[in-house]
């Protein structure tokens, strides 16, 4: 009998990357899991609607095939708390292999 193993290093989404609680209060999440090789850098980038950043924060060496969460606490690059409103969350991983992004709409309500 013969069998073949076959190793995916395709760099992809496993599922789509989801925010929760959403909408939230005060802070949120962002989950993912990726096939493909270790991620070298993971950023979570948070958007105006309008297109204007209003906070970047970073992961890195992280494995792959296994669940993440990058938490965002509502705050901007300052430190002060955003607004009531929609909001754009934008997950950008790399490896060696290549990069992969998505953008979510997340809300904040009081």
């Amino acid at each position: 009998a013969a069998f073949v193993i076959r190793s995916d290093r395709v760099f992809k989404f496993l599922d789509p990357p989801a925010a929760f609680p959403n909408p939230f209060v005060d802070r949120t999440a962002v989950a993912f899991k990726t096939t493909g090789g270790p991620i070298r850098s993971a950023k979570l980038g948070v958007y105006t609607v309008t297109g204007r950043k209003l906070r970047e924060l970073h992961e890195q060496g992280l494995s792959s095939n296994v669940q993440h969460h990058i938490e965002w606490d509502g705050r901007d690059q300052g430190g002060l708390p955003v607004a009531n409103g929609t909001y754009l969350l934008r997950v950008f991983l790399e490896t060696e292999g290549g990069s992969i992004s998505e953008t979510l709409p997340i809300v904040k309500a009081r």
